[in-house]
């Protein structure tokens, strides 16, 4: 029987780091004030985008939960605070000041204007009535 311990090689040492804040995604927490959307009734489209204001930039949506894609419906409770994330590519380190925007075929759409950029890239809105 062949000694296991004399022939096993030593494992290479993997070094880790905390990759740059310009390759980490960004993560948006919406949060939906009760009553804040018409009918209960919400999705994300699959062109949703973070739209730098000083460039043509644009991350596009990588991940969503807590709400679900187009042509699906969420039903939010109309008595209930809701939360959803979104994930999107990163931004370049240049950004400085952010547009959310869903980019739709219809009146209707998520947008929030003038995000302000901070370290790290995870954000909290507050959708207190969504018009739309």
């Amino acid at each position: 029987m062949p000694d296991l311990l004399a022939t096993t090689q030593s494992v290479p040492e993997i070094q880790t780091r905390a990759a740059p804040a310009s390759a980490r995604p960004v993560v948006v927490h919406v949060t939906v004030q009760p009553g804040g959307m018409p009918f209960g009734l919400a999705r994300i489209w699959e062109c949703t985008f973070l739209l730098d204001q000083h460039s043509a930039h644009a991350s596009r949506m990588v991940g969503h939960e807590g709400i679900t894609l187009y042509p699906e419906w969420t039903y939010f409770a109309p008595h209930r605070r809701q939360v959803f994330t979104l994930t999107f590519e990163p931004l370049p380190p240049a950004v400085r000041v952010f547009d959310l925007a869903e980019v739709i075929p219809e009146p209707r759409g998520f947008r929030c204007q003038g995000i302000t950029r901070q370290d790290p890239d995870t954000y909290w809105l507050d959708f207190i009535q969504f018009e739309g």
